[in-house]
């Protein structure tokens, strides 16, 4: 198996992509870092999740004495940080549904605020 990417490479990757695609700016810095991170997680999370045999499930006792079938612990925040990482790369416009999307446009201000924009 190959040996997972370091949090910064992964970090250099998506500077580097953003820099292509050309939405990259230093303000994303804290978003940017935040986002290898899950990716990262989710890198080590994944290489658990395989090395122990790819368990999606476990048996569980409740309060109650039943025993019910449950996702493990693992795979639960693998999906959680899968739904961050949508979330995150949306914001970064890393997917092909963000880059789609185009920012939103400013309201013109009407009544008082258009009249005192128009002044200036």
């Amino acid at each position: 198996m190959a040996r997972p990417k370091g949090q910064s490479t992964i970090k250099n990757r998506i500077v580097k992509s953003m820099k292509e695609m050309g939405t990259y700016s230093k303000h994303y810095d804290d978003i940017i870092e935040i986002y290898s991170g899950l990716l990262y997680d989710y890198q080590n999370a994944r290489e658990e999740f395989l090395a122990n045999g790819s368990q999606f499930t476990e048996e569980h006792e409740t309060g109650r004495g039943t025993i019910v079938e449950r996702k493990t612990p693992l795979v639960q925040s693998m999906e959680n940080l899968r739904k961050d990482i949508v979330t995150y790369s949306d914001r970064l416009g890393l997917n092909p549904k963000a880059v789609g999307i185009e920012p939103p446009k400013p309201k013109d201000a009407g009544g008082l605020e258009g009249m005192i924009a128009n002044l200036l």
